[in-house]
């Protein structure tokens, strides 16, 4: 089983975990289920506490975790530039901020958020190390980047938004978002993020732009037609800037493991392949990659209370 990585103490840790998790997704891709369950081991406290804090809701966090990893079954291989964290980070992310805005209200509050709410604007959950670089990190970020880059994250905040909130013109929270993000960069490097020296004043967009909260704004639109046109150095920051995203979630505090979840995840695997087979294929046969070109998905039944899902819709995931 790969090292929870709730256990995640310096960058090194993370890129040794990303290591594992591609031969455990070879596995995954050939059928294996149990390497997909080890997965879920490793991962589920993670996606959960990301979840909780986003939705105020552990029902519904454990909702999205299997989403999550339903998907990852139809799916396993797709988006392999990725570390497999950032995939699962964004894509929970993603289905989080969803049932937010189908909500029509990006914080609903259930009788159980108070033990959710975390310490700080980004959080920082007991079992964050003392003295470690996420420590320090999350401790050493001033109020107003902490408070508007949780705004970003967690709540799905555009930068017009943020501004509004925080009571300041677009352009400081911008430089805000950007900032923090950058912060958290540098102090737990995980990927590549250059800075193009062709237009330096586009790292806070970029940062932005990797959050998805980017508006469009005269910055928002001289970004994308940068990005449009060819720039790899801010492409490849963007990726970067996802990657250090992933970060995050590691200061919460992580609710305790629904057992269950994992059950529901494996279950509604078996039934799929019962589908399968009834349907003139192998019972046995391994999932599908859903983008590969002609190539369907074994169907996947939704569970009570999920939604319908397409993987990575808004983040390349």
């Amino acid at each position: 089983m790969p090292p929870q990585p709730s256990l995640f103490t310096t960058p090194q840790d993370y890129l040794r975990q990303a290591d594992q998790d591609r031969a455990v997704l070879r596995r995954v891709a050939a059928g294996d289920e149990d390497a997909l369950g080890s997965l879920v081991d490793a991962y589920e406290p993670l996606l959960a506490a990301l979840g909780s804090r986003m939705l105020w809701s552990v029902a519904d966090a454990e909702e999205v975790v299997q989403e999550v990893f339903l998907d990852l079954w139809k799916s396993p291989m797709s988006a392999t530039e990725t570390t497999l964290c950032a995939r699962l980070v964004g894509f929970a992310r993603e289905r989080s901020l969803l049932r937010l805005r189908e909500r029509g209200s990006r914080l609903l509050e259930h009788e159980s958020a108070p033990s959710l709410r975390p310490t700080g604007a980004l959080g920082l959950g007991p079992q964050v190390p003392k003295g470690s670089v996420l420590e320090r990190t999350a401790k050493e970020m001033h109020g107003d980047k902490q408070r508007a880059l949780a705004l970003a994250f967690y709540e799905g905040y555009r930068i017009s938004e943020i501004a509004a909130t925080l009571s300041i013109d677009s352009a400081k929270a911008l430089e805000l978002v950007g900032d923090a993000l950058l912060a958290v960069h540098h102090e737990v490097t995980v990927a590549s993020v250059k800075g193009c020296t062709k237009r330096p004043e586009f790292a806070c967009a970029a940062a932005a732009h990797a959050l998805g909260v980017l508006d469009g704004d005269d910055v928002a639109e001289r970004f994308r037609s940068h990005l449009d046109s060819g720039c790899s150095t801010c492409k490849a920051d963007v990726a970067g800037f996802r990657e250090t995203m992933a970060i995050l979630p590691f200061l919460l505090q992580q609710p305790p493991v629904n057992p269950d979840v994992k059950e529901r995840i494996l279950f509604a695997i078996r039934l799929s392949r019962v589908a399968a087979a009834d349907l003139g294929g192998s019972a046995d046969a391994a999932p599908m990659d859903a983008t590969a070109e002609g190539t369907p998905a074994i169907p996947v039944p939704e569970l009570p209370g999920m939604t319908p899902s397409t993987p990575g819709a808004s983040h390349g995931l």
